[in-house]
Protein backbone atom coordinates (compact mmCIF):
# COMPACT_ATOMS: atom_id res chain seq x y z
CA UNK A 1 0.00 0.00 0.00
CA UNK A 2 1.22 3.48 -0.78
CA UNK A 3 3.20 5.85 1.99
CA UNK A 4 1.50 8.88 2.09
CA UNK A 5 1.03 12.37 3.75
CA UNK A 6 -2.52 12.55 5.24
CA UNK A 7 -3.82 16.08 5.83
CA UNK A 8 -7.11 16.40 7.39
CA UNK A 9 -8.67 20.10 7.35
CA UNK A 10 -11.26 20.56 10.35
CA UNK A 11 -9.62 18.19 12.01
CA UNK A 12 -10.98 19.88 15.83
CA UNK A 13 -14.28 19.60 14.26
CA UNK A 14 -16.77 16.80 15.71
CA UNK A 15 -15.63 14.35 12.41
CA UNK A 16 -11.99 14.93 13.03
CA UNK A 17 -11.91 13.89 16.85
CA UNK A 18 -14.89 11.24 17.15
CA UNK A 19 -13.99 9.33 13.47
CA UNK A 20 -10.56 10.53 11.94
CA UNK A 21 -7.99 10.16 14.50
CA UNK A 22 -9.63 7.25 16.16
CA UNK A 23 -9.71 5.54 12.63
CA UNK A 24 -6.10 7.17 12.00
CA UNK A 25 -4.97 5.15 15.51
CA UNK A 26 -6.73 2.17 14.59
CA UNK A 27 -4.57 2.06 11.43
CA UNK A 28 -1.19 3.03 13.43
CA UNK A 29 -1.87 -0.35 16.02
CA UNK A 30 -2.20 -2.46 12.63
CA UNK A 31 0.86 -1.29 11.20
CA UNK A 32 -0.89 0.30 8.40
CA UNK A 33 0.20 3.75 8.43
CA UNK A 34 3.62 3.44 9.69
CA UNK A 35 5.83 5.94 8.23
CA UNK A 36 3.03 8.38 6.80
CA UNK A 37 3.09 11.68 8.11
CA UNK A 38 -0.35 12.82 9.25
CA UNK A 39 -0.81 16.55 9.32
CA UNK A 40 -3.92 18.60 11.28
CA UNK A 41 -5.13 21.91 10.23
CA UNK A 42 -8.39 23.64 11.60
CA UNK A 43 -9.22 27.24 13.35
CA UNK A 44 -8.53 26.45 16.82
CA UNK A 45 -5.13 28.23 18.44
CA UNK A 46 -4.12 25.03 20.50
CA UNK A 47 -1.01 22.40 19.89
CA UNK A 48 -0.63 19.37 18.33
CA UNK A 49 -1.00 17.45 21.95
CA UNK A 50 -4.41 19.08 22.72
CA UNK A 51 -5.52 18.18 19.04
CA UNK A 52 -5.25 14.56 20.15
CA UNK A 53 -6.43 15.17 23.51
CA UNK A 54 -9.63 15.96 22.30
CA UNK A 55 -9.97 12.91 20.38
CA UNK A 56 -8.30 10.79 23.41
CA UNK A 57 -12.01 10.04 24.70
CA UNK A 58 -13.22 8.52 21.71
CA UNK A 59 -10.37 5.88 21.21
CA UNK A 60 -10.82 2.53 22.37
CA UNK A 61 -8.32 -0.27 22.92
CA UNK A 62 -5.92 2.50 24.36
CA UNK A 63 -2.48 1.77 23.71
CA UNK A 64 0.18 4.08 25.30
CA UNK A 65 2.91 2.97 22.48
CA UNK A 66 0.28 3.34 19.29
CA UNK A 67 -0.64 6.92 21.75
CA UNK A 68 2.74 7.80 21.25
CA UNK A 69 3.88 6.46 17.73
CA UNK A 70 0.50 8.92 16.99
CA UNK A 71 1.99 11.92 19.08
CA UNK A 72 5.23 11.35 16.79
CA UNK A 73 3.68 11.11 13.45
CA UNK A 74 1.07 13.98 13.84
CA UNK A 75 1.58 17.94 13.07
CA UNK A 76 -1.09 20.23 13.78
CA UNK A 77 -1.33 23.94 12.07
CA UNK A 78 -4.04 26.82 12.76
CA UNK A 79 -5.47 27.75 9.76
CA UNK A 80 -8.36 30.45 9.15
CA UNK A 81 -9.46 29.21 5.36
CA UNK A 82 -10.05 32.80 4.07
CA UNK A 83 -6.25 33.64 4.92
CA UNK A 84 -4.21 32.58 2.11
CA UNK A 85 -0.99 33.05 4.12
CA UNK A 86 -2.18 30.32 6.39
CA UNK A 87 -2.67 27.90 3.56
CA UNK A 88 1.36 29.08 2.15
CA UNK A 89 2.28 28.10 5.65
CA UNK A 90 0.59 24.57 5.47
CA UNK A 91 2.23 23.79 2.25
CA UNK A 92 5.53 24.12 3.71
CA UNK A 93 4.47 21.97 6.81
CA UNK A 94 3.56 19.08 3.79
CA UNK A 95 6.87 20.25 2.11
CA UNK A 96 8.86 20.17 5.41
CA UNK A 97 7.10 16.57 6.45
CA UNK A 98 7.48 14.84 2.62
CA UNK A 99 11.47 15.64 3.21
CA UNK A 100 11.46 14.51 6.92
CA UNK A 101 9.88 11.48 6.17
CA UNK A 102 11.26 10.53 2.47
CA UNK A 103 8.31 10.54 0.78
CA UNK A 104 7.55 11.47 -2.96
CA UNK A 105 4.42 13.82 -3.52
CA UNK A 106 1.48 11.40 -2.50
CA UNK A 107 -1.18 13.62 -0.51
CA UNK A 108 -4.74 12.33 0.93
CA UNK A 109 -6.69 15.40 1.74
CA UNK A 110 -9.88 15.09 3.77
CA UNK A 111 -11.89 17.89 3.93
CA UNK A 112 -13.48 17.64 7.26
CA UNK A 113 -15.18 20.96 7.11
CA UNK A 114 -18.73 22.67 6.56
CA UNK A 115 -20.26 21.67 2.68
CA UNK A 116 -20.14 25.37 2.53
CA UNK A 117 -16.27 25.58 3.36
CA UNK A 118 -15.57 23.01 0.48
CA UNK A 119 -14.99 25.31 -2.41
CA UNK A 120 -12.88 27.96 -0.13
CA UNK A 121 -10.59 25.12 0.67
CA UNK A 122 -10.01 23.47 -2.36
CA UNK A 123 -9.30 26.85 -4.12
CA UNK A 124 -6.94 27.82 -1.24
CA UNK A 125 -5.04 24.00 -0.98
CA UNK A 126 -5.19 24.51 -5.16
CA UNK A 127 -3.78 28.38 -5.33
CA UNK A 128 -0.61 27.39 -3.08
CA UNK A 129 0.17 23.70 -4.57
CA UNK A 130 -1.21 21.16 -2.39
CA UNK A 131 -3.80 20.62 -4.86
CA UNK A 132 -3.31 20.22 -8.50
CA UNK A 133 -4.30 18.34 -12.02
CA UNK A 134 -2.74 15.28 -12.85
CA UNK A 135 -2.74 12.13 -14.97
CA UNK A 136 -4.52 9.08 -13.59
CA UNK A 137 -1.33 6.82 -13.96
CA UNK A 138 1.21 9.54 -12.73
CA UNK A 139 3.52 7.86 -10.01
CA UNK A 140 3.11 11.77 -7.59
CA UNK A 141 -0.54 11.97 -6.50
CA UNK A 142 -3.13 14.06 -5.04
CA UNK A 143 -6.63 13.01 -3.79
CA UNK A 144 -9.08 14.52 -1.66
CA UNK A 145 -11.97 13.07 0.10
CA UNK A 146 -15.15 15.36 0.80
CA UNK A 147 -17.91 13.87 3.40
CA UNK A 148 -21.55 13.98 2.80
CA UNK A 149 -23.47 15.92 2.07
CA UNK A 150 -21.89 17.36 -1.14
CA UNK A 151 -24.58 20.19 -1.67
CA UNK A 152 -27.51 21.02 -0.31
CA UNK A 153 -29.90 20.64 -3.16
CA UNK A 154 -29.46 19.76 -7.32
CA UNK A 155 -28.32 23.12 -8.46
CA UNK A 156 -26.26 23.72 -5.61
CA UNK A 157 -24.42 20.45 -6.18
CA UNK A 158 -23.72 21.08 -9.92
CA UNK A 159 -22.23 24.20 -9.14
CA UNK A 160 -20.00 22.64 -5.91
CA UNK A 161 -18.52 20.11 -8.85
CA UNK A 162 -18.17 22.56 -11.67
CA UNK A 163 -15.93 24.41 -9.43
CA UNK A 164 -13.89 21.99 -7.94
CA UNK A 165 -13.48 20.42 -11.59
CA UNK A 166 -11.25 23.54 -12.47
CA UNK A 167 -8.64 22.32 -9.97
CA UNK A 168 -9.18 18.84 -9.87
CA UNK A 169 -9.63 16.18 -12.68
CA UNK A 170 -12.41 13.73 -11.61
CA UNK A 171 -10.42 10.97 -10.81
CA UNK A 172 -8.65 12.82 -7.76
CA UNK A 173 -12.39 13.19 -6.47
CA UNK A 174 -13.83 11.25 -3.75
CA UNK A 175 -16.89 12.30 -2.47
CA UNK A 176 -17.82 9.02 0.19
CA UNK A 177 -20.77 7.91 2.22
CA UNK A 178 -19.04 6.70 5.14
CA UNK A 179 -22.55 4.08 5.53
CA UNK A 180 -21.39 2.02 2.25
CA UNK A 181 -17.88 1.05 4.31
CA UNK A 182 -19.43 -0.46 7.03
CA UNK A 183 -18.89 -4.27 6.57
CA UNK A 184 -22.12 -4.88 6.98
CA UNK A 185 -23.56 -2.79 3.85
CA UNK A 186 -20.63 -3.64 1.77
CA UNK A 187 -21.59 -7.27 2.33
CA UNK A 188 -25.08 -6.46 1.10
CA UNK A 189 -24.12 -6.94 -2.54
CA UNK A 190 -22.09 -10.44 -1.82
CA UNK A 191 -25.28 -11.77 -0.01
CA UNK A 192 -27.72 -11.06 -2.76
CA UNK A 193 -26.06 -12.07 -5.85
CA UNK A 194 -23.73 -14.91 -4.60
CA UNK A 195 -26.89 -16.85 -3.44
CA UNK A 196 -29.51 -18.09 -5.45
CA UNK A 197 -32.36 -18.53 -2.98
CA UNK A 198 -32.23 -15.06 -2.60
CA UNK A 199 -32.04 -13.62 -6.18
CA UNK A 200 -34.68 -15.24 -7.49
CA UNK A 201 -37.16 -13.88 -4.95
CA UNK A 202 -36.20 -10.16 -5.07
CA UNK A 203 -38.95 -9.25 -6.85
CA UNK A 204 -42.49 -7.71 -6.82
CA UNK A 205 -44.30 -11.30 -6.91
CA UNK A 206 -42.11 -12.56 -3.79
CA UNK A 207 -41.46 -9.38 -1.99
CA UNK A 208 -44.82 -7.81 -0.36
CA UNK A 209 -42.72 -4.36 1.19
CA UNK A 210 -39.18 -3.30 1.99
CA UNK A 211 -37.90 -1.75 5.28
CA UNK A 212 -35.19 1.08 6.05
CA UNK A 213 -35.34 2.15 9.28
CA UNK A 214 -32.54 4.39 10.80
CA UNK A 215 -33.23 5.45 13.84
CA UNK A 216 -31.09 7.88 16.59
CA UNK A 217 -31.05 8.67 20.23
CA UNK A 218 -28.80 11.53 20.00
CA UNK A 219 -29.77 15.10 19.69
CA UNK A 220 -28.20 17.32 17.16
CA UNK A 221 -25.21 17.47 19.72
CA UNK A 222 -24.75 21.61 19.37
CA UNK A 223 -24.51 21.75 15.39
CA UNK A 224 -27.87 23.52 15.51
CA UNK A 225 -26.05 26.21 12.38
CA UNK A 226 -25.77 22.95 10.31
CA UNK A 227 -28.58 21.34 10.92
CA UNK A 228 -31.10 23.91 11.09
CA UNK A 229 -30.38 24.23 7.31
CA UNK A 230 -30.49 20.66 6.20
CA UNK A 231 -32.47 18.70 8.41
CA UNK A 232 -33.67 15.39 8.23
CA UNK A 233 -34.49 14.82 5.11
CA UNK A 234 -30.81 16.29 3.57
CA UNK A 235 -28.91 15.02 6.36
CA UNK A 236 -29.60 11.38 6.19
CA UNK A 237 -32.48 10.24 3.39
CA UNK A 238 -30.69 11.88 0.66
CA UNK A 239 -27.33 10.01 1.56
CA UNK A 240 -27.18 6.91 3.44
CA UNK A 241 -30.68 5.74 3.47
CA UNK A 242 -31.28 6.14 -0.59
CA UNK A 243 -27.91 4.28 -1.00
CA UNK A 244 -29.45 1.61 0.83
CA UNK A 245 -31.98 1.72 -1.08
CA UNK A 246 -30.51 1.50 -4.43
CA UNK A 247 -28.44 -1.46 -2.85
CA UNK A 248 -31.65 -3.37 -2.29
CA UNK A 249 -33.05 -2.43 -5.41
CA UNK A 250 -30.46 -2.71 -7.74
CA UNK A 251 -29.96 -4.86 -11.18
CA UNK A 252 -27.60 -7.33 -10.76
CA UNK A 253 -24.20 -5.23 -11.69
CA UNK A 254 -21.84 -6.39 -14.32
CA UNK A 255 -19.26 -7.47 -11.57
CA UNK A 256 -19.14 -7.12 -7.73
CA UNK A 257 -16.75 -4.06 -8.55
CA UNK A 258 -17.04 -0.28 -7.18
CA UNK A 259 -17.57 0.95 -10.57
CA UNK A 260 -20.20 -1.41 -11.46
CA UNK A 261 -22.12 -1.06 -8.44
CA UNK A 262 -22.21 2.55 -8.72
CA UNK A 263 -23.79 1.85 -12.48
CA UNK A 264 -26.68 -0.15 -10.77
CA UNK A 265 -26.87 1.46 -8.22
CA UNK A 266 -27.57 4.88 -10.71
CA UNK A 267 -30.33 2.96 -12.13
CA UNK A 268 -32.57 3.00 -9.36
CA UNK A 269 -31.54 6.16 -7.87
CA UNK A 270 -32.92 8.07 -10.96
CA UNK A 271 -35.96 5.55 -10.80
CA UNK A 272 -37.21 6.39 -7.25
CA UNK A 273 -40.34 8.38 -6.51
CA UNK A 274 -41.99 9.89 -3.29
CA UNK A 275 -45.39 8.73 -2.41
CA UNK A 276 -46.05 9.64 0.44
CA UNK A 277 -44.75 10.64 3.97
CA UNK A 278 -45.06 12.29 7.67
CA UNK A 279 -42.19 14.76 8.92
CA UNK A 280 -41.80 15.71 12.84
CA UNK A 281 -39.65 17.79 14.99
CA UNK A 282 -38.18 16.61 18.33
CA UNK A 283 -39.81 19.46 21.48
CA UNK A 284 -36.97 20.97 22.31
CA UNK A 285 -35.18 21.34 19.25
CA UNK A 286 -35.81 25.15 18.67
CA UNK A 287 -34.29 25.67 21.83
CA UNK A 288 -31.18 24.20 20.52
CA UNK A 289 -27.86 26.73 20.21
CA UNK A 290 -27.99 28.67 16.85
CA UNK A 291 -31.44 27.12 15.74
CA UNK A 292 -34.33 29.60 14.54
CA UNK A 293 -37.07 29.78 17.45
CA UNK A 294 -39.71 29.50 15.13
CA UNK A 295 -37.31 26.81 12.73
CA UNK A 296 -39.80 24.39 10.85
CA UNK A 297 -36.82 22.16 10.04
CA UNK A 298 -37.66 17.92 10.57
CA UNK A 299 -35.67 15.90 12.57
CA UNK A 300 -38.29 12.77 11.90
CA UNK A 301 -39.35 11.83 8.52
CA UNK A 302 -41.30 8.33 7.17
CA UNK A 303 -41.64 8.01 3.88
CA UNK A 304 -43.24 5.88 1.21
CA UNK A 305 -41.06 5.12 -1.90
CA UNK A 306 -41.11 3.47 -4.62
CA UNK A 307 -38.76 2.47 -7.62
CA UNK A 308 -40.00 3.10 -10.64
CA UNK A 309 -39.16 -0.63 -12.67
CA UNK A 310 -40.62 -3.88 -13.52
CA UNK A 311 -39.02 -5.53 -10.58
CA UNK A 312 -40.25 -3.47 -8.10
CA UNK A 313 -43.79 -2.73 -9.62
CA UNK A 314 -46.19 -1.97 -6.91
CA UNK A 315 -43.32 -2.69 -3.84
CA UNK A 316 -43.60 0.13 -1.26
CA UNK A 317 -40.19 1.41 0.11
CA UNK A 318 -41.35 2.22 3.63
CA UNK A 319 -38.08 4.42 5.45
CA UNK A 320 -37.98 5.90 8.82
CA UNK A 321 -35.09 7.76 10.67
CA UNK A 322 -35.15 10.80 12.87
CA UNK A 323 -33.49 12.47 16.23
CA UNK A 324 -33.94 11.77 19.92
CA UNK A 325 -36.10 8.65 19.66
CA UNK A 326 -36.58 5.73 22.11
CA UNK A 327 -33.69 3.24 20.56
CA UNK A 328 -30.95 3.93 18.50
CA UNK A 329 -31.02 1.10 15.35
CA UNK A 330 -30.22 0.46 12.02
CA UNK A 331 -32.08 -2.08 9.54
CA UNK A 332 -33.10 -3.38 6.15
CA UNK A 333 -35.96 -5.60 6.12
CA UNK A 334 -37.81 -7.52 3.46
CA UNK A 335 -41.07 -9.03 4.12
CA UNK A 336 -42.17 -11.63 1.94
CA UNK A 337 -45.19 -12.22 0.70
CA UNK A 338 -47.16 -15.25 2.62
CA UNK A 339 -47.97 -18.76 1.15
CA UNK A 340 -51.56 -20.19 1.20
CA UNK A 341 -53.25 -21.75 4.08
CA UNK A 342 -52.24 -25.02 5.01
CA UNK A 343 -55.74 -26.67 6.24
CA UNK A 344 -54.28 -30.00 7.86
CA UNK A 345 -51.44 -27.57 10.30
CA UNK A 346 -52.61 -25.58 13.31
CA UNK A 347 -52.20 -21.76 13.77
CA UNK A 348 -51.47 -18.75 11.34
CA UNK A 349 -48.48 -19.05 8.49
CA UNK A 350 -46.26 -16.33 9.15
CA UNK A 351 -44.65 -14.82 6.21
CA UNK A 352 -41.18 -15.06 5.69
CA UNK A 353 -38.52 -11.97 7.14
CA UNK A 354 -35.16 -11.44 6.10
CA UNK A 355 -33.74 -8.55 8.27
CA UNK A 356 -30.44 -6.63 7.43
CA UNK A 357 -29.22 -5.76 10.56
CA UNK A 358 -26.42 -3.03 11.21
CA UNK A 359 -26.65 -1.93 14.76
CA UNK A 360 -26.91 -2.63 17.22
CA UNK A 361 -25.73 -6.26 15.53
CA UNK A 362 -24.64 -6.89 12.72
CA UNK A 363 -25.64 -9.69 10.88
CA UNK A 364 -27.99 -11.67 9.03
CA UNK A 365 -31.64 -12.95 9.84
CA UNK A 366 -33.82 -14.86 7.82
CA UNK A 367 -37.64 -15.64 9.52
CA UNK A 368 -38.65 -19.12 8.31
CA UNK A 369 -41.82 -21.25 9.20
CA UNK A 370 -41.37 -25.24 10.77
CA UNK A 371 -43.19 -27.61 12.84
CA UNK A 372 -42.69 -27.15 16.58
CA UNK A 373 -42.02 -30.49 17.89
CA UNK A 374 -42.65 -34.07 17.26
CA UNK A 375 -46.23 -34.12 18.67
CA UNK A 376 -49.20 -32.00 16.80
CA UNK A 377 -48.82 -29.88 14.12
CA UNK A 378 -48.34 -26.48 15.35
CA UNK A 379 -46.30 -23.73 12.61
CA UNK A 380 -44.06 -21.54 14.74
CA UNK A 381 -41.17 -18.78 13.35
CA UNK A 382 -37.94 -19.90 13.24
CA UNK A 383 -35.15 -17.89 13.18
CA UNK A 384 -31.44 -18.56 10.82
CA UNK A 385 -29.38 -15.41 11.82
CA UNK A 386 -25.32 -14.79 11.69
CA UNK A 387 -23.87 -12.42 13.44
CA UNK A 388 -20.42 -10.30 12.83
CA UNK A 389 -20.20 -10.78 16.87
CA UNK A 390 -20.33 -14.27 16.30
CA UNK A 391 -17.08 -14.38 14.61
CA UNK A 392 -19.00 -16.19 11.21
CA UNK A 393 -17.50 -13.63 9.11
CA UNK A 394 -14.47 -12.86 10.55
CA UNK A 395 -12.14 -12.62 13.80
CA UNK A 396 -12.51 -8.55 13.80
CA UNK A 397 -14.82 -6.49 11.72
CA UNK A 398 -12.79 -3.22 10.44
CA UNK A 399 -14.12 -0.12 10.98
CA UNK A 400 -15.79 2.21 8.61
CA UNK A 401 -13.30 5.11 8.25
CA UNK A 402 -10.30 2.58 8.26
CA UNK A 403 -11.70 1.11 5.25
CA UNK A 404 -12.17 4.60 3.64
CA UNK A 405 -8.80 5.98 3.83
CA UNK A 406 -7.09 2.53 3.44
CA UNK A 407 -9.35 2.56 -0.33
CA UNK A 408 -8.79 6.08 -1.23
CA UNK A 409 -4.45 5.24 -0.65
CA UNK A 410 -4.85 2.48 -3.10
CA UNK A 411 -6.60 4.55 -5.72
CA UNK A 412 -9.95 2.89 -4.84
CA UNK A 413 -13.40 3.55 -5.25
CA UNK A 414 -15.37 1.12 -3.66
CA UNK A 415 -16.89 3.72 -1.16
CA UNK A 416 -17.39 7.08 -2.85
CA UNK A 417 -20.51 7.91 -4.99
CA UNK A 418 -20.32 9.13 -7.94
CA UNK A 419 -21.82 12.24 -9.24
CA UNK A 420 -24.37 10.71 -10.90
CA UNK A 421 -25.58 9.17 -8.12
CA UNK A 422 -25.70 12.42 -6.25
CA UNK A 423 -27.36 14.19 -8.23
CA UNK A 424 -30.10 11.52 -9.06
CA UNK A 425 -30.48 11.88 -4.66
CA UNK A 426 -30.75 15.24 -4.81
CA UNK A 427 -33.44 15.06 -6.94
CA UNK A 428 -35.61 12.89 -4.90
CA UNK A 429 -34.69 14.80 -1.98
CA UNK A 430 -36.00 17.99 -3.62
CA UNK A 431 -39.56 16.00 -5.19
CA UNK A 432 -39.83 15.28 -0.78
CA UNK A 433 -39.43 19.19 0.10
CA UNK A 434 -41.92 19.89 -2.82
CA UNK A 435 -44.49 17.77 -1.35
CA UNK A 436 -44.25 19.90 1.77
CA UNK A 437 -45.18 17.12 3.97
CA UNK A 438 -47.31 17.79 7.66
CA UNK A 439 -44.89 18.02 10.38
CA UNK A 440 -45.66 17.26 13.94
CA UNK A 441 -44.29 17.41 17.36
CA UNK A 442 -42.72 14.49 18.99
CA UNK A 443 -41.19 13.79 22.37
CA UNK A 444 -37.77 13.16 23.00
CA UNK A 445 -37.44 8.93 23.43
CA UNK A 446 -40.57 8.11 22.04
CA UNK A 447 -41.20 6.50 18.81
CA UNK A 448 -41.47 9.49 16.72
CA UNK A 449 -44.74 11.80 16.12
CA UNK A 450 -48.50 10.22 17.49
CA UNK A 451 -49.16 10.91 13.58
CA UNK A 452 -47.12 7.98 12.69
CA UNK A 453 -49.81 5.51 14.10
CA UNK A 454 -52.40 6.65 11.82
CA UNK A 455 -50.11 6.88 8.74
CA UNK A 456 -48.90 3.74 9.11
CA UNK A 457 -52.70 2.07 9.13
CA UNK A 458 -53.55 4.21 6.48
CA UNK A 459 -50.87 2.22 4.38
CA UNK A 460 -51.89 -0.83 6.13
CA UNK A 461 -48.09 -2.39 7.43
CA UNK A 462 -46.31 -2.19 10.91
CA UNK A 463 -42.35 -1.45 11.39
CA UNK A 464 -40.94 -4.73 11.63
Amino acid sequence: MDKCLILVLGVTGDLGKRKLIPALYNLLATGQLDGCPIVGAALQSITSDQVLEQARPYIDQFDPVVWQQLHHQFSYLPIDISNLQDFKNLFSLVQAQLQLYNLSKKILVYCAVFESLYLSATAALAQVGILYKHAEDDLEWCRVVYEKPFGHDYKSVRILNDVILQHLNEHQIYRVDHYLAKEIVENIAFVRFTNRIFEQLWNFNHIEWVQIILDETLDIEGRGGYYDRYGVIKDVVQNHILQLVALIGMEQPLSLSGSAICDAKAQVLKSISCQDGILGQYQGYQNERQVAQCSSTPTFAALRLEINQPRWQGVPFYVKTGKVLGSKQTKICLKFKSTQEIGSYNGLISANYLTISIYPQAGFDLQINAKQSQVGHDIVPVHLNSYYSAGVFVPQVSRAYENVINDIRQGGRTFAVRMDEIEFSWSVSDQIERLQLPIFPYQPGSFGPQELIEWQSRWAFVWY
